[in-house]
């Protein structure tokens, strides 16, 4: 069975989640953030940065990455 069918592509979404959270949802499933992040095609340095509130992810990569992570929410235009 290949990653594409074991992981979601994206966090499961009961709503916005804290960068905290994100970070434990990692943890507490084993996971790599940087391997998540290549599975996707994301950079993994922007990644972290999204994480760790380096990027205010407005727009863009960075805002594409927070949803996948479920900091921010998908926008329904």
């Amino acid at each position: 069975m290949d990653k594409s069918t074991q992981e979601p592509t994206a966090f499961p979404h009961e709503g916005v989640r804290t960068p905290e959270q994100a970070q434990r949802w990692f943890t507490d499933r084993g996971l790599v953030v940087s391997e998540w992040a290549l599975d996707r095609r994301f950079n993994p340095s922007l990644v972290y940065a999204v994480l760790h509130g380096r990027r205010k992810a407005l727009r863009g990569r960075s805002f594409e990455i927070a949803v996948a992570l479920g900091l921010k929410a998908r926008p329904c235009d």
